[in-house]
């Protein structure tokens, strides 16, 4: 069976050394968290400088919730972020909006997974976001939701993989992701940090290095 490429995100990015280390190992995506209540805020850390140094085809992903769609509009703006990440109650009219006042964004919509219903109501989000990352809930919890409910996925947007996906569990998750035609790779976070923020590079490269081998 070929195995179809996998991209990965490692999110909860803070320091900027740690942002170049990990920038270096190529990962697809690296997320910026602008939650202030959130151990991993990166919003006093990371600048336009930092985003803007990270290696080519590396983008640079800010993560948000419930926040007014103009101040994250701004904030992309002024990082120069390649897409937003919404984590948060935000609606298909607020992704649309913010479509309009970020043209060229990637704009990515977590989803937290409990049932089965949850999977289901994804086809509602069509159009609206380029790309689901499905997780337990609240992000960087490290829990894995029921993945076997990754059967019911319907809709024509592609996902990431997150909540708990760590070296442990790889061999699973990339059964997973090689099974259910629409997930296109994986965000880790928890599972490959020294502390919350701070990544194991090691880690991470081991993570990177069994998704493509």
């Amino acid at each position: 069976m070929s195995h179809k490429p996998l991209k990965l995100k490692v999110c909860g990015m803070r320091d900027p050394a740690n942002v170049a280390s990990v920038g270096a190992l190529a990962p697809d995506f690296l997320g910026f968290i602008f939650v202030p209540e959130s151990p991993r805020f990166a919003g006093r850390t990371v600048t336009r400088e930092v985003v803007g140094s990270l290696p080519q085809g590396v983008q640079a992903i800010g993560v948000f919730r419930d926040e007014p769609m103009e101040s994250v509009a701004r904030r992309a703006q002024s990082l120069g972020l390649s897409g937003v990440q919404l984590h948060g109650q935000e609606d298909r009219s607020y992704m649309e909006a913010l479509r309009e006042e970020l043209p060229k964004a990637l704009i990515i919509k977590a989803v937290g997974v409990s049932g089965a219903s949850d999977i289901e109501r994804l086809s509602e989000l069509e159009g609206a976001a380029d790309l689901v990352i499905l997780d337990h809930g609240r992000g960087g919890s490290g829990v894995p939701f029921d993945w076997k409910l990754l059967q019911r996925y319907r809709a024509a947007t592609p996902f990431l993989l997150a909540g708990g996906v760590g070296a442990e569990n790889i061999g699973e998750a990339l059964e997973v992701a090689q099974g259910v035609s629409q997930c296109a790779g994986f965000d880790i976070n928890s599972k490959v940090e020294v502390e919350p923020g701070v990544k194991d590079i090691s880690k991470v490269r081991e993570f990177k290095k069994r998704m493509s081998g």
